[in-house]
């Protein structure tokens, strides 16, 4: 994606063969992969002008933290592949950066990433985020749920329950291309204690 606003020095072993020692470090003001991501920090070592070490890369996303695992990166490379561990994610602000529509949210949750960068592409690899322990909650105010309330009974209570839903267990999982076509799924476990006296209802939506 787009890189906007790199700073840092970088001292290098061999000028000739381009090979730096590690721990070399830049911060990163603004990269678009698909997602804007701000304010990141890079630790790397650049083997032979044609690879890179990445160390350590993270940048603050959504309330928490995305950090890719340490990886041999290929520099012009056509495509590589790098796993982002995200932490303590904020879902409200997940939501928005998802855009994903007629959905309110609280909580946090922390998981995976794979991500494969093809050319202009950012392909998210069947990411999976759990919530954190605490839970949360989730409100869907979509037209499915009026769609709903008058097809079946227990199918509308359990899209009325959606409208303030409290979950105990919250999986997230996505996949699919940051600038093309995102599937989203979510395995959701809790209740709303207006519908069915509090009752459990389970989910399982794409």
């Amino acid at each position: 994606g787009a890189i906007e606003g790199v700073t840092g020095s970088i001292t290098f072993s061999d000028i000739l063969a381009l090979t730096t020692p590690p721990g070399q470090q830049v911060t990163i003001k603004q990269i678009n992969p698909g997602i804007q991501l701000d304010n990141g920090t890079l630790a790397f070592q650049i083997l032979g002008g044609r690879e890179a070490n990445i160390e350590t890369a993270v940048w603050p996303f959504a309330g928490g933290t995305l950090e890719v695992e340490p990886n041999r990166w290929t520099i012009a490379g056509v495509s590589d592949v790098v796993t982002i561990n995200a932490r303590q994610i904020e879902l409200a602000e997940l939501v928005d950066a998802l855009s994903l529509p007629d959905v309110q949210a609280s909580g946090t949750v922390s998981g995976t990433f794979p991500l494969e960068l093809r050319g202009g592409s950012t392909i998210i690899k069947n990411a999976l985020l759990v919530a954190d322990a605490k839970g949360g909650t989730l409100k869907y105010t979509g037209e499915a749920v009026n769609q709903a309330a008058s097809t079946d009974q227990t199918v509308s209570a359990a899209f009325t329950a959606l409208r303030d839903f409290s979950f105990k267990v919250l999986e997230l999982g996505i996949d699919g291309n940051l600038v093309g076509d995102i599937v989203v799924s979510l395995n959701l476990l809790g209740f709303n204690p207006e519908v069915l006296g509090g009752a459990d209802f389970k989910f399982n939506i794409a």
